[in-house]
């Protein structure tokens, strides 16, 4: 799981962390890792762990305008909140549909 913070916290050993440069926006670094799989760079042991050293190794070509940055997330941001109004009214039409079926079938409404 990936998430992002903008107060202090309290890491433990199972976490990780990394504080940005101010030529970085935030919102961007949040998309870009949640771009990709952290579990395809994990170790294969009987506890399967990431460390600083392998993850120092994870190459991802990024614009470095802020500008540029900021726009990519604003346009990921605006289709994350589309897709969830579409979810929203999806659930709504399931519960629709559910109460239909139940009264077709239990013959409380009658198809002409």
């Amino acid at each position: 799981r990936k998430k992002q913070t903008t107060m202090p916290c309290c890491i433990d050993n199972n976490m990780m962390a990394f504080i940005m440069n101010n030529n970085i926006v935030p919102e961007f670094m949040c998309y870009l890792f949640q771009s990709f799989r952290l579990g395809d760079f994990a170790e294969s042991t009987a506890l399967p762990s990431l460390s600083g050293k392998t993850i120092c190794k994870v190459e991802r070509l990024f614009p470095t305008d802020k500008q540029e940055q900021a726009a990519i997330a604003e346009v990921l941001l605006d289709m994350d909140e589309e897709i969830s109004k579409y979810e929203n009214q999806l659930r709504k039409y399931k519960g629709v549909k559910q109460g239909m079926m139940s009264e077709l079938l239990t013959g409380r409404i009658r198809l002409v």
